[in-house]
């Protein structure tokens, strides 16, 4: 299939052209079950609609952005931590009146 698609100005992508013929058909099928049927017969538009379903085209992530991903969530886990006071639990502390 095509390593990485850039969608000109006016151009519909994959999934909105296999998304308007399906609702146009009113088969009663799912969508993926639409799109089975047409890759079946050779449709590349159902082809490569699969091909994007199983991540043909994503990338993955940056060094930068797996660093700040990593920073973030371990940020998150700091915050969720209970804070130690030091207070002891002690049978004759005071009560409020």
């Amino acid at each position: 299939m095509s390593e990485k698609v850039e969608l000109e100005l006016g151009k519909s992508s994959v999934g909105d052209r296999l998304k308007h013929r399906w609702s146009k058909a009113s088969s009663g099928k799912s969508l993926k079950a639409f799109a089975n049927d047409l890759a079946a017969s050779g449709d590349e538009d159902a082809k490569e609609w699969f091909f994007n379903k199983q991540g043909g085209l994503e990338l993955g992530r940056s060094d930068k952005s797996k660093a700040r991903i990593a920073i973030e969530s371990q940020a998150t886990r700091l915050s969720r931590k209970r804070v130690k006071t030091g207070a002891k639990k002690t049978a004759d502390a005071p009560v409020a009146k």
